[in-house]
């Protein structure tokens, strides 16, 4: 008997994490099951000498969707598994994924399924793309599923690059803003403040809020630091409880004009992903169950759970969804096609080509929104500092003259 290490949230969304002692991979998801958990991630504990230790370190989106097309190639062009996995790891310059690949080399090597051998590797695979390994065994159409797999992470790296290239911009600006604040106040400021203190008359209220501040931050630089390092830990330590968690996904989803980028993000992944797991010949309701833990939003899960609930009780697909207003309602009427005229995964894989163009144009609008925008902020904050200098200084020439 094996010990597996767990990730599971209970019906009410709160995470529960732990081990289960079980005879094989699929016991232990049974077993969890029975519980009423729905499996997050579900991972063997091994202690293989020799093994790097990834704990919960899972492959990049870039390394998945290399691994996946190149194994799917492979399939296709006639090479059987085993010799696939020992190619990638052959030409494969990571050692976290040399190391991967060979612990699943290993597993097959020993009577394991692909899919087995994939599960029990430190949660390095995502539980989609093991689900899916698993449906393509049974089916025999493991190369065509591991190229839609391949697709999908592709995609989903493609848009976690351009949200990272959007926000470099904003990033450097807020940074420019912060260092020539802080040299203004800290250098600056404090030699026109002795110029200042011989000014008969009373200055300016922004004179005296600048020299209050540089004050303040030139002898107690070491509070400002501790409060900010308390604050970005506090809300860190938030985050990471199921409650903070579910705030946070929610305010995701609602806030003015990022909450509609977030959800046409997520409306695009939901439809790819649950088009893969029809394709794959992955029943309804398991379908909805893992599409909701891999869309990476706790608030969304919840709300797919709800979904899956109604279909168990025999509503259909697009009905469930057009009670929760997340779901778009083009999405909605899509799938409602798809459902009368039997097509739905092919349906759902032509709508999330659909949303993901639409993400794409989000995107850009919003870094035309935030870069002119991060400027004003900085314009202000600058001319903040100078209408405080110059202010005094025009009062002091009326006074000489």
């Amino acid at each position: 008997m094996a010990k597996y290490r767990f990730s599971a949230s209970n019906k009410s969304g709160i995470i529960n994490r732990g081990t289960v002692d079980a005879d094989s991979l699929d016991a232990a998801r049974r077993n969890l099951s029975q519980q009423g958990l729905f499996i997050i991630e579900l991972a063997e504990l091994r202690s293989t000498p020799g093994d790097i230790v990834l704990g919960s370190k899972k492959l990049s989106l870039k390394d998945l969707s290399i691994f996946t097309r190149q194994f799917s190639t492979m399939l296709t062009a006639g090479v059987n598994a085993i010799k696939c996995l020992d190619i990638l790891y052959q030409q494969n310059t990571k050692v976290k994924v040399k190391t991967v690949l060979r612990q699943v080399y290993d597993g097959i090597q020993r009577g394991q399924t692909l899919s087995e051998a994939m599960g029990s590797q430190h949660d390095a695979f995502p539980q989609i793309l093991i689900n899916l390994i698993e449906a393509g065994e049974t089916s025999g159409s493991l190369d065509s599923i591991l190229a839609r797999s391949a697709d999908s992470f592709e995609k989903d790296d493609k848009i976690k690059s351009s949200a990272k290239s959007a926000m470099i911009y904003p990033i450097i600006l807020a940074i420019m803003t912060v260092l020539v604040v802080t040299f203004l106040l800290t250098f600056i400021v404090p030699t026109f403040s002795n110029l200042f203190s011989g000014y008969g008359a009373t200055l300016p209220l922004p004179t005296r809020i600048l020299i209050a501040l540089s004050g303040f931050l030139k002898h107690y630089w070491y509070l400002v630091i501790a409060v900010i390092g308390i604050i970005i830990f506090l809300i860190w330590f938030y985050l990471k409880t199921p409650n903070g968690r579910m705030h946070w996904d929610n305010a995701k989803l609602t806030m003015p004009i990022v909450g509609k980028l977030n959800r046409t993000i997520i409306a695009a992944r939901f439809a790819r992903t649950l088009s893969i797991l029809l394709h794959s010949g992955i029943p309804m309701l398991k379908s909805l169950e893992i599409t909701g833990r891999v869309l990476g939003n706790v608030a969304f899960e919840r709300i797919v759970l709800q979904v899956r609930d109604d279909v168990r009780k025999g509503t259909s697909l697009s009905a469930a969804m057009k009670k929760h207003s997340v779901f778009p309602h083009m999405l909605c009427s899509m799938i409602g096609v798809g459902e009368e005229s039997g097509t739905l995964d092919d349906i759902l894989g032509k709508t999330s080509l659909f949303y993901d163009d639409e993400s794409d144009t989000a995107m850009q609008r919003l870094v035309a929104l935030i870069q002119p925008l991060m400027i004003v902020i900085m314009a202000v904050v600058v001319g903040f500092v100078i209408l405080s200098v110059v202010l005094p200084m025009v009062g002091m020439m009326k006074v000489i003259r």
